[in-house]
């Protein structure tokens, strides 16, 4: 993708859209992320000219909101493996963000997990922009639905739950595969 045919390929297939300069740069990242995406394992390192071109384009301020030092922090924090605590108000809903679109993007499914469906709900709405502006779907989970509806949600980039849900998911699954495996003792409990 960083081979001089690919940008020469590429710039001439952007050029023969008219783009305006501000589109030529969020379309050509967007293809950029996609084939890196593609290889396992590489890193997407985004140049500050695409965040510019994104406010530039974002009129209606969708895609707007400030990002505090302490939530870019966090975000690489958990992004590495690490626990963070924040109180209510530090930006729990945007430094989760950082993460979630960088393992998407890796092509690795991700669950975000708040305290109540409520949460859940305002989180995936309140991000969707986001997360849809980079090419990934977002879904949430919720308390009353059907089986269909929650495989749909759970078959997005990222999905926001509570932790009560989806471990019940979690073991309603593991359950009918069970099940399915015949692995029912005489108790009617799985075996291990």
């Amino acid at each position: 993708f960083d081979s001089a045919s690919f940008v020469a390929s590429l710039t001439q297939a952007i050029d023969e859209l008219g783009l305006g300069e501000v589109e030529n740069t969020v379309v050509g990242t967007m293809v950029y992320v996609a084939a890196r995406s593609a290889s396992p394992g590489s890193s997407i390192l985004l140049r500050s000219e695409f965040y510019q071109a994104l406010r530039e384009l974002d009129k209606d301020g969708d895609l707007a909101f400030r990002v505090t030092d302490e939530q870019i922090m966090a975000g690489l924090l958990l992004y590495r493996g690490g626990v963070v605590e924040m109180d209510a108000g530090e930006g729990k809903t945007v430094a989760a963000a950082f993460p979630a679109v960088l393992h998407a993007l890796e092509g690795k499914s991700v669950h975000v997990i708040t305290a109540n469906d409520y949460l859940a709900d305002r989180d995936a709405a309140l991000l969707a922009p986001v997360y849809e502006s980079l090419g990934l779907t977002v879904g949430c989970i919720q308390t009353p639905m059907e089986a269909d509806e929650r495989r749909a949600a759970y078959a997005c980039d990222v999905t926001y739950g509570t932790a009560k849900e989806m471990g019940f998911d979690f073991l309603r699954d593991q359950l009918r595969q069970g099940i399915a495996r015949g692995a029912i003792d005489r108790h009617g409990l799985l075996e291990t």
